[in-house]
């Protein structure tokens, strides 16, 4: 394994643990509230315990999505950045790239196409619900069908969704790790 490997394996490990352990813990201590009476809107309106356990419950899972979605941008720099001159990853601009740019330039420099690998649609379906926990509180826009029907979706943060993105996310991030290294490693012919 390669110091990358291990790198992505520490992040994947700890974000699994995360998944595995914190929202079934809330969830267990949110039923022992309610079951010792804890439970239900005080009478100021402030949530009581079982409340208060259950929105952490989903907030884990939402900070999941966040903490992924992360590792993939950092990854996604790190790789252009090795590729693009130096100056261009100590700028503030070169961190406020979009990761489109970045796809683009690892794309090109490697002759890939990162969308082709394994594990892409979970990270494409991640980054949507990055973007709608952060921008719009969970909720989708709506879109439009072919036939012109709108749907309206919500990201969906249960544990085995989640799973499903952490097991893509993980293959991606390695696959594109290997299909750098393997391209970076092939000499033009002179």
């Amino acid at each position: 394994m390669t110091r990358v490997d291990l790198m992505i394996e520490w992040e994947i490990a700890a974000i699994q643990r995360l998944l595995d352990e914190a929202p079934d813990f809330l969830v267990a201590r949110a039923r022992e509230a309610r079951v010792s009476g804890r439970s239900g809107f005080l009478p100021d309106g402030r949530m009581n315990d079982e409340e208060a356990l259950l929105a952490a419950a989903s907030l884990a899972r939402e900070a999941i999505i966040y903490h992924l979605n992360a590792v993939v941008d950092w990854f996604l720099l790190a790789l252009a950045t090795r590729i693009l001159p130096h100056e261009w990853g100590l700028t503030p601009e070169a961190q406020a790239r979009s990761r489109g740019k970045l796809v683009s330039a690892i794309e090109n420099h490697y002759h890939l196409t990162v969308k082709d690998l394994p594990g892409w649609g979970e990270v494409d379906h991640l980054r949507e619900e990055a973007n709608a926990l952060k921008h719009r509180g969970g909720s989708h826009l709506p879109e439009l069908t072919s036939i012109g029907v709108p749907l309206f979706r919500h990201v969906d943060a249960t544990q085995e969704v989640l799973r499903k993105r952490v097991a893509g996310t993980r293959e991606w991030l390695l696959n594109l790790w290997q299909a750098t290294e393997v391209a970076g490693s092939v000499q033009p012919e002179r």
